[in-house]
């Protein structure tokens, strides 16, 4: 999938030597151009492609516990896919703690 989106930034200080591009989304090439304006007209443009940098994945939505297969030895889940927006999911991990009840009758 691919978006584009144009910012433009006019009319800044002659003195101008740098600027702080802000809202950039993980894992994403941008394409940046500059050029220089005087009273003769714009210059040349210098055009720039920079990628941002993976980010951590987001959240994982609730596994759903399956049913018919669920027992005293195992359960059975099922995960939706992670969303790579943030760059390519390399693994998972699954953590579980196992907890015993003993029933005390009186």
């Amino acid at each position: 999938m691919s978006h584009t989106r144009e910012v433009k930034l006019d009319a800044v200080s002659s003195g101008l030597q740098s600027h702080t591009l802000e809202g950039l989304v993980p894992y994403t090439t941008y394409q940046i151009e500059l050029s220089a304006f005087n009273s003769m007209g714009e210059g040349p443009r210098i055009k720039l492609t920079l990628k941002t940098d993976k980010g951590r994945p987001p959240p994982l939505q609730r596994p759903g516990i399956m049913e018919n297969e669920f027992s005293d030895e195992f359960v059975s889940i099922e995960l939706e896919p992670a969303s790579e927006r943030n760059g390519p999911i390399r693994y998972d991990r699954t953590h579980f703690s196992h907890f015993s009840h003993k029933i005390i009758a009186k």
